[in-house]
């Protein structure tokens, strides 16, 4: 990890900024109306190009504009936006501010709601707890509620709670799912619970001393360098660019003043880790590579349980 790199200037933003549509609103229903999501969908048989029924698939319509939304198999059962997002209902009683929703090219219906009051320290650093719900019609995505905390100052998305595994309450897409939307509601995590568990987390991650030799071990298994074999003739423009990321991580994340507090300590290289899947840009992206960052951190398929546990 020699020649390292000036830390570049980042923007420092939560994954949904520019997703969907932004607004305030104290209700779902209203959440819905504003952003695309208060339509309803049907299922219909598939048919080949002869016009054959294709066994076991089915296809997801819109019903206010026939738009096709999911092809699926016939044991998935639709779950509607407004039975998906009614999970949000008991948030919002208890002041939740929906301030984010809409639909990304990818097929997930979403809303992100800032709970007011839920602001908490710790040390110097300030963090806020959001509640966001997901919904798809293409098998996706899975029907979920997630509980996330934002680190104010990089606006890290904390998508898992570091060391006791997900914040996700998944309902898979079954013919029974809309009947359990109502013990799910009821089995959501409370909040103030949630807090006092994350901080105390945060807490004895913070006195697990880590020293250079663990921070440049977990960095080489979440960067892994390609072996240079004939199967892999571009593995050495493939492993300088490797090496360019190392010490992006490292330089930019890990070493960044934000961080200074936590260097040397288990928290230090999560703290790292959940900043650089947050805003990392690669050198190559697509139109829709945002888009497609905010689903794989919703969903939880961002962050590496591997990689978490041993850091």
């Amino acid at each position: 990890m020699s020649n390292p790199i000036v830390p570049a200037s980042r923007v420092r933003a939560v994954p949904w900024i520019g997703m969907g549509t932004s607004g305030s609103w104290d209700n779902v229903s209203e959440a819905m109306y504003d952003s695309g999501l208060s339509y309803q969908v049907r299922q219909s048989v598939a048919y080949d190009k002869f016009g054959n029924e294709i066994p076991d698939i089915i296809v997801n319509y819109r019903t206010d504009n026939e738009t096709q939304v999911g092809v699926v198999s016939n044991r998935y059962g639709i779950v509607q936006n407004s039975d998906a997002f009614s999970l949000l209902d008991p948030f919002c009683a208890n002041g939740g501010i929906i301030e984010h929703a809409g639909m990304t090219d990818q097929g997930m219906c979403f809303m992100v709601m800032r709970m007011p009051g839920s602001a908490f320290g710790f040390y110097d650093d300030g963090f806020e707890l959001f509640v966001c719900a997901m919904n798809s019609f293409n098998a996706k995505f899975p029907l979920a509620l997630i509980i996330t905390p934002i680190r104010v100052v990089c606006q890290n998305m904390f998508r898992k709670l570091m060391k006791r595994g997900d914040t996700m309450l998944v309902i898979k897409h079954g013919r029974f799912a809309a009947d359990r939307i109502m013990s799910a509601t009821s089995a959501s995590i409370a909040l103030t619970d949630y807090t006092v568990e994350f901080v105390d987390t945060l807490e004895r991650d913070s006195e697990l001393k880590r020293d250079p030799g663990d921070v440049e071990s977990f960095v080489e298994r979440m960067l892994p360098l390609t072996p240079e074999t004939p199967d892999h003739p571009r593995a050495k423009f493939t492993n300088e660019r490797v090496e360019h990321q190392r010490n992006e991580f490292i330089n930019d994340y890990y070493l960044a003043p934000d961080n200074s507090r936590y260097v040397g300590t288990r928290l230090g290289i999560l703290n790292a880790y959940y900043d650089w899947i947050s805003h990392h840009v690669p050198m190559r992206t697509s139109d829709s590579f945002e888009d497609i960052r905010f689903g794989n951190m919703l969903s939880g398929t961002a962050v590496s349980n591997k990689l978490i546990m041993s850091a």
